[in-house]
């Protein structure tokens, strides 16, 4: 495996939506049924969301500047996938800034492969994403091929 965990990605995904829900909670349930379906059910929404809520609930993925990086560890997935959710309304997340978030980073990884590629991808994502220059790109990028472009660079970059 990749020391970045880039060979372990699968799927990448990007989507902007403006009528996602506020509410944090909410949102997540949202984006798993989304998740889900573009894994064609491989895991359902209800896993998905409970993986990211019980992660959340040990202490915040927001970690300033508007963005977050959601993680879980899924039961029934194949193999890691990364989604990107560049939201429209801003959507408090608790952040260690206490500013609300538009740049959701979710991480998601089969059970059995929780630890060396979830903790490898977690990583490079978030070494890169405070960086003030990247958050300028990411909040600058319309286009999804763009945001795929951008992002495997990122992991290509590694640490």
């Amino acid at each position: 495996m990749e020391r970045d965990g880039t060979k372990a990605l699968r799927k990448y995904v990007e989507v902007s939506f403006s009528n996602f829900n506020t509410d944090k909670m909410k949102l997540i349930e949202e984006i798993a049924e989304v998740i889900s379906i573009w894994l064609d059910n491989e895991s359902d929404a209800q896993t998905i969301a409970k993986g990211i809520k019980e992660r959340e609930a040990l202490s915040t993925t927001g970690f300033g500047n508007g963005f977050a990086i959601p993680h879980g560890k899924i039961e029934g997935l194949e193999s890691p996938i990364l989604a990107v959710f560049k939201l429209e309304k801003e959507v408090e997340w608790d952040s260690l800034d206490d500013e609300a978030i538009t740049q959701l980073f979710i991480i998601l990884v089969p059970v059995d492969e929780a630890q060396d590629t979830h903790l490898a991808l977690l990583s490079t994502l978030s070494y890169h994403l405070m960086d003030e220059e990247v958050q300028r790109k990411i909040n600058e990028i319309t286009e999804n091929e763009e945001m795929k472009r951008f992002i495997e660079m990122i992991f290509k970059k590694g640490r």
